[in-house]
């Protein structure tokens, strides 16, 4: 009887919290999570690789998951590319195991982000200004920044050529069920402007106009003009760079009084 009584004893005494165990994974992770956090503040990210890289973001997005495997199959996903992640659909990430609601939503905000920032510290360098071709064509290479459809905006611009606003007016091809004289003349009055650039772009794909695109534009910068809004370009952004149409041979049909 005494010996059962001290195997019963020596058993509660060895028997531990069950969430120890957890508890101790958990201090190992924030440990990790400190560490790395406090190497990237102190040195950049240039000092990570493209895993751990995403495996940082991922700390905030899963605060309670351990990063480093779902960082992995991201970058299986995406054919190893942090580039192609930070660009992929939020259908397509949350395909990832792992990847719940707020770990794609993070990724997408994330992206757009990005682009606001690309684009508002390029005109604040510039003073708001952006006065020449090059220039316009810069600004909306960073407007569709990582964007994988075909997507119409246009900028308002004041007298001076200071920017006034960017709006993205839709989605899909550049033609006249997706953009209108009317949507841009409802921007325009909007935006307070009678000066206005639209732009699309080819995902993946040249950035040299289509003859619908030029003929689009020949017709959109006539009925603007006929309500006194200047369209001044029409600017075609494919994988490689910028095009513009007021800055080539195919303008002569279509600003034929005034380049």
């Amino acid at each position: 009887m005494s010996d059962q009584k001290g195997k019963s004893r020596n058993k509660k005494k060895t028997t531990g919290s069950p969430d120890a165990g957890t508890e101790k994974t958990a201090n190992v992770h924030k440990g990790h999570r400190d560490r790395t956090k406090k190497k990237v503040i102190s040195k950049g990210l240039d000092i990570l690789n493209d895993h751990q890289i995403l495996e940082v973001l991922l700390f905030f997005a899963l605060p309670q998951r351990d990063t480093n495997e779902i960082a992995h199959d991201l970058l299986d996903r995406f054919d190893g590319s942090l580039v192609k992640v930070i660009n992929a659909d939020y259908k397509d990430l949350k395909s990832v195991k792992g990847i719940g609601d707020n770990a794609a939503s993070f990724f997408v905000v994330l992206r757009e982000f990005a682009r606001k920032y690309l684009i508002d510290s390029y005109t604040e360098e510039h003073s708001q200004l952006v006065e020449n071709t090059d220039e316009q064509c810069e600004l909306f290479r960073r407007v569709f920044l990582g964007s994988s459809v075909e997507e119409i905006y246009a900028a308002a611009f004041n007298d001076d050529l200071e920017l006034m606003c960017i709006r993205k007016l839709s989605e899909g091809g550049f033609d006249k069920a997706m953009v209108s004289p009317r949507m841009l003349i409802e921007f325009a009055i909007n935006a307070k402007s009678n000066r206005i650039i639209i732009a699309h772009n080819h995902p993946n794909g040249s950035m040299l106009p289509s003859l619908e695109d030029i003929s689009v534009t020949g017709e959109l910068v006539s009925v603007m003009k006929s309500v006194d809004v200047d369209l001044l370009d029409h600017i075609v952004v494919g994988s490689e760079g910028a095009f513009s149409i007021r800055s080539s041979l195919y303008a002569r049909n279509i600003w034929m009084n005034e380049t």
